[in-house]
């Protein structure tokens, strides 16, 4: 894309494949080939990105950015200079009421689209570390990238979830 970052999401079928790990270590190997790199835990419900960057109590993370309309500048922490970092929050919430997943999933959508496009030519790649499988976090992460980073464990079942999750992404 000419004049503006590149948007990827970091996803898996499975939990425990390396999501996180993946985009904590591709955010910094590109921020020291002097890329400027936002990675955003769009993981609200199980938030890990915080800790690969030991960031432990950041008083407005990306969970208060959706509840409350802060702007994503005003959660992000800054790993070195290339490098910023956007966690969720780690305490556990039960919401009153669940939306039905495709309203979720376009409420979280239409925020995605409004929060990137206010950053969107700050940063050369901007990287979504996604819930694991196909619920309304990791599908709207998945419709707010250009592309999605697939990882997955070398086994039989995890690579059989794989292959299906690409499928699925295609239909997006």
């Amino acid at each position: 894309k000419m004049g503006k970052g590149i948007v990827l999401a970091v996803v898996s079928p499975k939990g425990g494949a390396g999501k996180t790990t993946t985009t904590a270590n591709l955010a910094v190997a590109f921020s020291h080939f002097g890329k400027n790199v936002l990675a955003i835990d769009t993981n609200v419900t199980t938030a890990s990105l915080g800790f690969h960057f030991g960031i432990t109590g950041k008083a407005v993370t990306f969970k208060e950015v959706l509840d409350q309309d802060y702007s994503l500048l005003h959660a992000s922490y800054y790993y070195n200079a290339n490098l910023q970092v956007i966690p969720s929050a780690l305490s556990l919430e039960i919401r009153d009421q669940p939306l039905v997943l495709q309203e979720k999933i376009r409420k979280l959508t239409d925020h995605y689209d409004i929060l990137l496009s206010q950053v969107i030519n700050r940063y050369d790649i901007i990287l979504l570390d996604s819930a694991p499988g196909f619920n309304a976090e990791s599908i709207a992460a998945m419709l707010a990238a250009d592309g999605l980073i697939m990882v997955v464990n070398p086994e039989v079942p995890a690579i059989i979830a794989a292959a299906k999750g690409i499928e699925y992404a295609k239909l997006l």
